[in-house]
């Protein structure tokens, strides 16, 4: 495995390797050769996030936030994939995102008004996902699962959370 990947990489088998190994979902974003005006399936070349790359190279300290709750959560035996379409930071999957539903959604917060709160609650329920609430203090990540009280079914733990 090398140690300083590139956000980019076009090997099919490395991307298999991160998945299976690493638990890593290189995203593809190129065409395959034999259908150039597909719409949903691309192949080569495969994008990495930062918090990706920074994983697959073994870097351990300095990291920033992003990384660091990447970081854990992936060395926690979850899948943590970018989290854009539900307004989170992550989304965490417990088996391959290909054949499993997000199991929750990871907020990452400095702060957190009270009005924050009821955003990031709303947003988890209407998707039918655990929210994850990301922060520091003491220069120590603190992941807690929030749940909201006004519902009708209660919340189940997540597993193997790091508390």
């Amino acid at each position: 495995m090398e140690k300083n990947p590139s956000l980019c990489f076009f090997d099919v088998q490395q991307a298999i390797q991160y998945r299976k190994d690493l638990h890593i979902v290189a995203e593809p974003i190129g065409t395959l050769a034999h259908s150039p005006m597909q719409e949903s399936t691309l192949g080569p070349p495969f994008l990495l996030t930062p918090e990706q790359a920074e994983f697959i190279s073994g870097r351990k300290d300095h990291l920033q936030p992003h990384s660091a709750v990447f970081r854990a959560l992936t060395e926690a035996g979850y899948y943590v994939v970018p989290g854009a379409l539900y307004g989170c930071d992550f989304m965490i999957y417990v088996g391959d995102p290909l054949v499993t539903h997000a199991l929750a959604l990871v907020f990452m917060e400095r702060e957190l008004s009270p009005e924050r709160l009821v955003e990031i609650t709303r947003a988890a329920a209407l998707c039918k996902k655990t929210c994850l609430l990301a922060y520091f203090r003491a220069s120590q990540l603190v992941l807690k699962q929030v749940t909201r009280i006004h519902t009708d079914r209660q919340a189940k733990p997540l597993p193997r959370v790091l508390e």
